[in-house]
């Protein structure tokens, strides 16, 4: 299902996240209470009808953002990032000291390497959010469509704060 097109007018799917349990569950605007009651959810007739986009669409977005920057500062101030390094890269057993420094070197190469791949990854999506919308690089390239549909769905089932936070951490490390 096009997540975009399930929580959007017409159809205006609500979406329900139930941690406890680990289920999710869309139900249509225009279904019985029903289906959502067994849940301990109810929602008034009248407001299931249409939903209409007002100035407010965006709040969960903004606070998202919110959420991000401040992710951000805390990570960047008091992540432990020196101690990581040394445990991660500490263990590694080789015959000399020269083949472990060299080994532990190659392996932070490769490791950074990848995680800037995944980080420009992220950079690049292209999924509308509130406060996005003049923060495009024109010069980041363009993902393969498959990859960003895929993107676009996982960032607004998580209101935006699933790349926002791989961004963060990635940035962190």
């Amino acid at each position: 299902m096009n997540i975009s097109f399930g929580l959007c007018p017409p159809f205006c799917f609500y979406f329900f996240s139930f941690y406890h349990s680990k289920e999710l569950l869309f139900v249509r605007a225009e279904a019985p209470c029903s289906g959502i009651k067994s849940y301990g959810v109810e929602l008034t007739s009248g407001r299931r009808r249409q939903v209409q986009l007002t100035c407010f669409s965006s709040l969960v977005e903004e606070e998202v953002a919110q959420i991000a920057s401040d992710f951000n500062l805390v990570n960047s101030k008091h992540y432990p990032l020196k101690e990581v390094a040394k445990y991660v890269l500490g263990d590694i057993e080789v015959h000399n000291s020269q083949d472990a420094s060299m080994y532990r070197r190659m392996g932070l190469f490769y490791a950074s390497a990848l995680l800037q791949r995944i980080l420009d990854l992220h950079r690049a999506d292209r999924t509308p959010l509130a406060d996005s919308f003049l923060k495009f690089d024109p010069r980041t390239p363009h993902l393969d469509e498959k990859l960003q549909h895929e993107l676009s769905n996982y960032t607004l089932l998580t209101h935006g704060f699933g790349g926002r936070t791989f961004i963060e951490v990635l940035e962190t490390v």
